[in-house]
C-alpha cells in the first residue's frame, strides 16, 4: 500500500494532536461520547469510516464544529452553498487499486498464466479535502435522525450480553476483565455498579476484548500487562466501547477512565513508533463493533431469516407440484395462475410468522402435493387455531 508525503503528514497531524492532548490533559479527546457521530457525505451518501472518522472527529474537536456533514468544495460550489472567508479544509484519505500488467509487446511472448502472475495489484492512498457543513452561511438545516427510545436501548444492550459469545459472570467485585484462555468476562454483580450506564459501558468494554479471540476476529490477546501488544490490544478495546458508547448515549465508567490513565504513555509510545497502529486500531474497532452487531444484537434476527428462508423454500417446492396436479386436472392456465397466486400469498404469510415451525408448515403441505384442496383446507384452519393459542400464551407470559 503505497503512501505519499501528504498522507504521512496528515496521519502524523492526528497524532501529533492525541499525543499532546494525553500530555497537557491527562487523557484522551476521544471521551466525548459525540465526537465519533456519524459523521457523513449528504451528497454522496458516503458515511466515513477508519481514518477518517478520527480525522473528522479531531477536526470537528479543534474547530469546535457541531454538525456531522462534510463535503467536497467542488459538490458545496455545484449546489450553491457560500464558504465562509478564511474557512480551512480537513484532509480526508480514499484507496485507489491500480493494476499494472506487462506492456503488449511482453504479453504477446507470454502465457495467460505467465501474464497473470507478472500483473502487480496496488492499493494507492490519495487525499482530498471536505468542509463541514458549519463552515458554509446557507447550508441546509440538520435533520436529527430518529433516536432509540429508551425501551429500545435497554433491550439492545441486554440482547448484546445475553448473546455474548464469551459468558459473562457477575462475580468480580474487584476486577473487571476479559480471559482469553477460559473465553470468559468477569465483571462485578450488576447491584454493585455506581450505575446502570457504568455497567453497560464497562461490559461493552470486555466483549470488546472478547471479538479478538481466535475463533472470532483473531487478534493478538497474548500480551502481558505493560507490553506493546496489551496497549495495543487495550486501543482497539478502547475504541471498541466508545463507538459503542455512542451510539447507546453512555458515559464512559470512571472505572475506564482510571484504566485508561494506565494506558495513556503505552499509547504515546505506540503512536510515536508507528503512526499506522492508531488508524489500525480504530478499523480494528469498527471490525469488533460489526462483529457485535451482526453475531449477538442480531443474532436472533439472523436465525429467523434463516428459517424463515427454508420455510419459504418448502413452500415453493409445494407449490410446483400442486401446479402439476392442477394442470393434469385440464383447468384453463388463467384458473391455475389464480389459484396458485392465492395459495402461494397464503403459505408465504405462515413462512414468515414465527409461531409457525417447519413440521407445522409440511403437514398443511402433505395434502397440496397429492392435490387434496379439502385436507389442506382443513389443516389451515387447524394451523390458525394453533398460532392464536401460542399468540395467547405469549402474551400471559408478557403481562
Amino acid at each position: 500500500m503505497a503512501m505519499n508525503d501528504k498522507v504521512l503528514a496528515g496521519r502524523q497531524e492526528v497524532i501529533d494532536y492525541i499525543v499532546t492532548s494525553i500530555q497537557e490533559n491527562n487523557t484522551v479527546p476521544w471521551q466525548k461520547s459525540t465526537l465519533f457521530e456519524g459523521n457523513f457525505n449528504p451528497i454522496s451518501g458516503t458515511h466515513y469510516k477508519g481514518g477518517n472518522r478520527l480525522r473528522l472527529a479531531i477536526s470537528a474537536m479543534k474547530n469546535q464544529f457541531d454538525d456531522p456533514r462534510w463535503v467536497t468544495f467542488k459538490q458545496a460550489k455545484e449546489k450553491g452553498y457560500h464558504l465562509e472567508k478564511g474557512s480551512k479544509g480537513t484532509q480526508i484519505e480514499f484507496y485507489e487499486s491500480k493494476i499494472v500488467k506487462p506492456d503488449e509487446k511482453e504479453q504477446q511472448a507470454m502465457t495467460e498464466e505467465e501474464i497473470k502472475k507478472a500483473t502487480k495489484h496496488y492499493v494507492v492512498i490519495k487525499t482530498y479535502t471536505v468542509f463541514n457543513a458549519s463552515q458554509f452561511s446557507n447550508f441546509p438545516e440538520l435533520e436529527l435522525p430518529n433516536q432509540l427510545s429508551e425501551e429500545d436501548r435497554i433491550k439492545e444492550l441486554e440482547t448484546i450480553i445475553s448473546n455474548s459469545e464469551a459468558p459473562i459472570f457477575f462475580d468480580s467485585p474487584t476486577s473487571q476483565h476479559y480471559n482469553p484462555a477460559l473465553d470468559e468476562i468477569h465483571v462485578a454483580p450488576r447491584n454493585q455498579f455506581k450505575s446502570q450506564e457504568a455497567m453497560y459501558s464497562t461490559i461493552m468494554h470486555e466483549i470488546g476484548h472478547s471479538t479478538g479471540h481466535e475463533s472470532r476476529l483473531n487478534r493478538d490477546l497474548s500480551g502481558k500487562f505493560g507490553s506493546e501488544s496489551y496497549a495495543k490490544e487495550e486501543l482497539r478495546a478502547e475504541f471498541t466501547s466508545v463507538f459503542l458508547n455512542q451510539k447507546y448515549n453512555l458515559e464512559v465508567s470512571q472505572q475506564q477512565l482510571d484504566n485508561n490513565t494506565a494506558y495513556l504513555h503505552s499509547w504515546v509510545k505506540v503512536m510515536r513508533e508507528d503512526p499506522n497502529e492508531l488508524f489500525k486500531a480504530v478499523q480494528d474497532a469498527e471490525k469488533a463493533v460489526n462483529y457485535i452487531e451482526t453475531r449477538m444484537l442480531q443474532k436472533e434476527l439472523v436465525k429467523n431469516l434463516s428459517t424463515i428462508e427454508q420455510k419459504q423454500a418448502l413452500v415453493d417446492e409445494s407449490l410446483k407440484i400442486y401446479e402439476s396436479k392442477l394442470k393434469d386436472s385440464q383447468l384453463e392456465e388463467s384458473a391455475i395462475a389464480e389459484k396458485i397466486k392465492a395459495t402461494k400469498f397464503t403459505l408465504s404469510k405462515f413462512a414468515k410468522n414465527i409461531n409457525v415451525s417447519k413440521d407445522n408448515l409440511k403437514t398443511v403441505l402433505a395434502p397440496l402435493k397429492d392435490g387434496n384442496e379439502k385436507a389442506y383446507l382443513t389443516n389451515i384452519k387447524t394451523l390458525k387455531q394453533t398460532i392464536k393459542t401460542k399468540e395467547k400464551q405469549q402474551s400471559k407470559g408478557n403481562e
